[in-house]
C-alpha cells in the first residue's frame, strides 16, 4: 500500500513535497569538513516519507550544513553521524506555501492555549552548535 505521493519542487523549489503522510524527524547530525578537516555538529528537523531514514538520506541536512560551512571554507562535508531523537508524523493538511512558494509546515505549540497561535517553519531545518575549543 503506497502511502506517499512524492512531488519533486526542482531547482527553483524548496525540495520535495509528500501527498499524504510524511514523518518529520529531529536529532543531531555531525560531520567532517574534506577539505579544512574542521568537525561539525548541529540540530536538524528533516521531512522523510520514510519512518525510518537511512543516514544517506539527510543529504538535506548535510547541504544545509555545507552552506552554513561554506562561510568559512569551501570544503564539501561527510557525515560523521546522524542521531534522531523523535519523529512525529504529519500530512499534507499540515503544509502551507510562503509568498516565495517554498512549502511549510504548521507546528503547533506544545501547550495549546487561547491566543497562543503555532508558527510555520521549513519542512527541513539546520542549527548549528557552537563548538568550545579549549
Amino acid at each position: 500500500m503506497k502511502l506517499t505521493t512524492v512531488y519533486d519542487l526542482g531547482p527553483e523549489g524548496a525540495g520535495k513535497l509528500w501527498e499524504g503522510r510524511f514523518f518529520r524527524h529531529e536529532g543531531t547530525i555531525a560531520w567532517k569538513c574534506s577539505k579544512c578537516g574542521e568537525d561539525g555538529l548541529g540540530s536538524f528537523k528533516l521531512a522523510s516519507p520514510k519512518e525510518d531514514p537511512k543516514p544517506a538520506e539527510h543529504v538535506d541536512v548535510l547541504c544545509l550544513a555545507e552552506a552554513e560551512h561554506s562561510v568559512r571554507c569551501s570544503g564539501s562535508l561527510i557525515f560523521s553521524s546522524v542521531h534522531r531523537t523523535k519523529y512525529v508524523e504529519y500530512s499534507r493538511a499540515d503544509v502551507s506555501f510562503d509568498k516565495l512558494g517554498t512549502p511549510q509546515l504548521f507546528v503547533a505549540t506544545k501547550t495549546m492555549r487561547a491566543g497562543v497561535a503555532g508558527s510555520y517553519e521549513d519542512l527541513t531545518t539546520y542549527q548549528p552548535h557552537e563548538v568550545t575549543k579549549e
